[in-house]
């Protein structure tokens, strides 16, 4: 029985970890940080626009 449990997980898990596709996206973007010194908050976007209204607004 252990046997046959075994065979199932591992099948299982060949089956899980075959199906999961990565791709690169070919195209990049900036991604900007802004740091809060005084909450210790990391704030992460890709919009120049929001870093900029982010930044401004304190």
């Amino acid at each position: 029985m252990k046997k046959v449990l075994l065979s199932f997980l591992t099948i299982m898990t060949i089956l899980m970890i075959g199906g999961v596709k990565v791709s690169a996206d070919s195209t990049q973007s900036e991604i900007y940080r802004l740091y809060n010194k005084n909450t210790g908050e990391h704030f992460y976007t890709s919009s120049a626009f929001e870093r900029d209204s982010v930044s401004k607004s304190g």
